[in-house]
């Protein structure tokens, strides 16, 4: 592997400075030249390519951390634009050129998040592919130093041994020139001869001879052992150890400076791409830049397209009102009207309505939600949209001065005017009356606090005990309307409502304010209610 194998590298981005290294000096030639034939060549270039190695494996380390920093940010990036997005389309939100704005504006941020996990994937995998090219150089330096050191140690062994040998070899044959010539100084280290004097002393002398002769012969079979093993060494085992090495360094180096290239070069596609996308070279490909796109809101257009939107939303002109008295009246004595007794249901509390109606869910809510379980489950936006505030003055009129007539029979569509988001207005509306909440001011503290639990099921279970503590009235109203909402849920494919949505709709509606509470206290009402909707089940039982 080589640099020549890498010529997409841009000319400007350090890649191409690579081939213009010089070429070692003739001095220099011959130290590297020294160093690679001597006794030390095998455990240099073993030191060196573990450098080489742990170089590689620092890098892969490297990468694979910014891959996961790269695809955390890029995936937090959609995950963000989308629920932006969401939020942006419900009816509480601008619409028109605004909208469509928006929309383009987060499709720009999503394409670059797009970029951003397609550069992680290229990290992640440059990191595994010098991983492996670590590993498989360990492997192979592990064999050469056990086979190269190995054969260096033999040697050595065998000259230690000769060395030895011919120490013995040359002891041996002064103790014999000593007694042949007989030097006094053989008779001081303590050979003295006695009356057989002379036959000793000839005997002596041969036995020394005899040694002698024999360790020359063991020093001469240990210096042609070692010659042959050290050139053995020499000629063959360590070059080729040696020039083993230095390929598996090279290859490792190359594969190293490999990956370092593409990495810039990987660096400077995101860039650029993150760039097209904001910006697009052709000005008349259909993507419009991102600051086109936001010059094109028009403010004007969308307030007069909104207001225009309301039109059929008037009702009819009547003129003034005028009295007519009826011809029935002229002819007999004025009689007292007989008024009903009052019997409000909205902004009464629902203790007061249990005691008074002996219903657990007030008939108001068990109309809604039998009306919006029949005709509005398949309806998208259903209680995000509003409906005609007309219709639910007169709905909520008739509930409070008439709440038994026939007409609020909401199974059939003509007693709500075929309307079913003035329903679910109407059932919004008398939560919002209601003289304490429907969760409670008491409990509204408790709520916001386990809501702030980061654990899902220590969340779960604290609401869950928060809300078995409710008054019966609102337990029971409480437990109706989460497993109609959670019916909603479940359709949320065609209507739109997911828990979130609806979690942000109810939420405040639900809960209200206590003394003491802040505006960031709404994100934990939208997860107090959101988790209620994730886990209907395991808080109430599905027995109707």
């Amino acid at each position: 592997m080589s640099s020549a194998e890498t010529p997409a590298a841009p000319p400007d981005n350090g890649a191409a400075t690579q081939p213009a290294a010089t070429a070692p000096s003739h001095e220099t030639k011959a130290q590297v030249q020294d160093v690679l034939t001597s006794e030390i060549g095998i455990s240099v270039m073993l030191n060196r390519l573990k450098q080489s190695i742990a170089s590689a494996k620092e890098f892969s380390l490297f990468l694979k951390k910014r891959a996961a920093l790269e695809d955390e940010h890029a995936n937090s990036l959609k995950k963000l634009c989308r629920a932006s997005q969401d939020a942006m389309q419900r009816g509480e939100h601008r619409g028109g050129t605004f909208g469509r704005a928006y929309d383009d504006m987060m499709a720009v941020h999503e394409r670059m998040a797009d970029n951003g996990i397609q550069f992680a994937a290229s990290l992640q995998q440059m990191s595994e592919d010098l991983t492996e090219l670590a590993l498989m150089a360990d492997k192979s330096r592990k064999g050469w130093k056990q086979s190269g050191l190995a054969a260096e140690q033999r040697v050595a062994e065998l000259e230690a041994a000769m060395r030895k040998s011919k120490a013995k070899y040359d002891a041996l044959a002064e103790e014999y020139d000593r007694a042949r010539t007989g030097d006094s100084a053989g008779r001081q280290s303590g050979k003295m001869f006695g009356f057989k004097g002379h036959k000793s002393g000839a005997q002596h002398e041969e036995d020394l001879l005899r040694k002698a002769q024999a360790a020359d012969q063991d020093y001469q079979a240990k210096v042609q052992v070692a010659a042959a093993e050290r050139s053995e060494l020499e000629t063959k085992t360590r070059p080729e150890t040696v020039q083993a090495l230095q390929d598996i360094v090279r290859e490792c180096d190359s594969g190293l400076a490999l990956q370092m290239q593409k990495f810039a070069s990987l660096n400077e596609k995101l860039v650029l791409s993150n760039g097209l996308c904001i910006s697009p070279l052709k000005p008349g490909s259909e993507a419009r830049s991102l600051r086109d796109t936001v010059l094109a809101i028009d403010n004007d257009k969308d307030l007069n397209d909104y207001l225009s939107s309301q039109h059929p939303k008037l009702s009819p002109r009547t003129g003034l009102p005028k009295y007519e008295r009826n011809p029935a009246l002229r002819q007999s004595p004025p009689v007292a009207p007989q008024i009903a007794p009052p019997r409000p249901v909205f902004g009464v509390s629902l203790s007061k309505l249990y005691e008074r109606d002996g219903l657990a869910v007030p008939m108001v809510v068990y109309q809604c939600i039998q009306a919006v379980d029949l005709y509005g489950l398949n309806v998208e936006g259903i209680y995000r949209l509003s409906g005609s505030v007309p219709h639910v003055n007169k709905l909520k009129n008739l509930f409070d001065t008439d709440s038994g007539s026939s007409n609020l029979d909401f199974r059939n569509p003509e007693n709500f005017f075929h309307d079913v988001n003035s329903v679910a207005g109407l059932l919004k509306q008398f939560f919002r009356d209601l003289p304490d909440p429907l969760l409670t001011r008491e409990n509204y503290s408790a709520f916001i606090e386990a809501a702030k639990h980061d654990d899902d099921i220590v969340r779960r279970d604290s609401l869950h005990a928060i809300i078995n503590s409710l008054p019966d009235p609102n337990y029971a109203t409480v437990r109706a309307l989460t497993l109609h909402l959670h019916r909603v849920m479940e359709n949320s494919a065609t209507n739109r409502m997911s828990s979130q949505n609806l979690a942000i709709v109810f939420g405040p509606t639900l809960m209200g304010t206590a003394p003491g509470s802040n505006i960031a206290d709404a994100g934990w009402q939208v997860r107090v209610i959101d988790t209620v909707l994730q886990n209907t089940y395991q808080i109430f039982d599905d027995d109707d």
